[in-house]
């Protein structure tokens, strides 16, 4: 197995960074959640551990969904999506081709 890597090619380094990046995107979420659910738990009183517990996991995924919607409003994808052909340069719509029947084929 001499040579053979987890992480090999930039298409390899690029996923180990698109990896490390969703889990420290995942971390802050719930370090977020932690802090504001502290802040509530306070002044009001702090309920068992189960429900602390639950209620920030809860909160910290809430907030990683909403911070995700906002950066998909903000930076929407072009070309049709996350789904669309990467073959294409920036700026340059997919062409397409037919193929029998309803099914549209992007090249």
């Amino acid at each position: 197995m001499s040579g053979v890597s987890l992480v090999s090619g930039r298409r390899g380094q690029r996923n180990a960074v698109r990896a490390a990046a969703s889990l420290a995107f995942l971390i802050a979420c719930l370090t977020i959640a932690f802090y504001a659910t502290a802040f509530v738990y306070q002044r009001t009183g702090r309920p068992s551990a189960l429900v602390v517990r639950i209620v920030n996991t809860l909160l910290g995924v809430f907030i990683m969904v909403l911070f995700a919607a906002i950066a998909g409003v903000l930076f929407r994808l072009r070309n049709g999506g996350p789904f669309a052909p990467t073959s294409t340069r920036w700026g340059e719509s997919p062409k397409e081709t037919s193929a029998p029947g309803w099914i549209t084929v992007m090249r």
